[in-house]
């Protein structure tokens, strides 16, 4: 009893006794001294010495977290990121593992990288080193510096050339289509009609009889009396057709190769 009423006397005397030090500075506490023999109680800054010792380590590489009763518990970094001496490793997301182009250096040739399902604007030069697709389908570039022509663009200087495989048509009536290549050919092997194009464009067709060649026949064509040279069935006979529409008008003209 004697022992408890010291206690709370001492207990009342504390506010006394603080108020005989003074009023204390920011961030000091009325402790003892922070080493050294007894002394009476002052006002001063924390030591570490202070704080007891913490009874529970803390593993290399883990970090503490409180878990469902409130205590921190000791726990290592799992699932998407690892943790190392060199930092936090994450590997994946939502337990996806990144692509390949996820862990590559973004390197010092750009300051913002391009998503690839966007609209991206490239204000520098951009080299391809390997196939380039749109929609799945392989562009082949020229191996030396170009300019691109555009079919939408009048006026264009063309100081090159291309090459020309031409296109195989099937024995039969045909009708005209120059937007598929300006050189065509077809076998003669009986009667048949050539149709004009549907749409303004020019190209030359070879024609070859064949041992049954038949007569040509033009439809749709505008021409006069004068259409070149005359049309024959001779076997191995070969006929170039130059044939245009221009502005809705059709006309050819035959060159005879024998």
């Amino acid at each position: 009893m004697i022992a408890r009423w010291m206690a709370v006397a001492w207990l009342a005397l504390v506010p006394v006794l603080a108020c005989a030090q003074g009023l204390p500075s920011a961030n000091q506490v009325y402790a003892g001294p922070a080493s050294g023999s007894p002394a009476a109680p002052t006002f001063r800054a924390l030591v570490t010495t202070d704080i007891p010792a913490l009874t529970q380590t803390l593993t290399q590489f883990h970090f503490f977290i409180g878990n469902a009763g409130n205590v921190a518990t000791d726990m290592a970094l799992s699932g998407d990121c690892t943790y190392g001496a060199s930092g936090i490793i994450c590997t994946k997301t939502n337990a996806v593992a990144f692509g390949t182009a996820a862990t590559q250096n973004t390197g010092t040739s750009g300051a913002t990288i391009p998503l690839l399902n966007g609209s991206n604007t490239f204000s520098s030069l951009v080299n391809f080193t390997s196939t380039f697709q749109i929609g799945g389908n392989a562009i082949t570039w020229p191996g030396a510096a170009t300019t691109v022509a555009a079919l939408n663009i009048a006026d264009q200087t063309v100081t090159g050339g291309a090459n020309v495989t031409s296109l195989s048509l099937t024995t039969g009536n045909v009708t005209i289509d120059c937007g598929a290549r300006p050189l065509q050919f077809i076998t003669n092997n009986g009667a048949y009609t050539i149709t004009t194009p549907a749409n303004d464009g020019s190209c030359m067709l070879l024609v070859t009889n064949g041992a049954s060649a038949g007569a040509t026949t033009f439809s749709g064509f505008s021409v006069g009396a004068s259409t070149g040279d005359a049309l024959t069935t001779t076997n191995t006979s070969k006929f170039t057709i130059s044939i245009w529409r221009i502005n809705g008008v059709s006309g050819y003209r035959v060159a005879a190769h024998q």
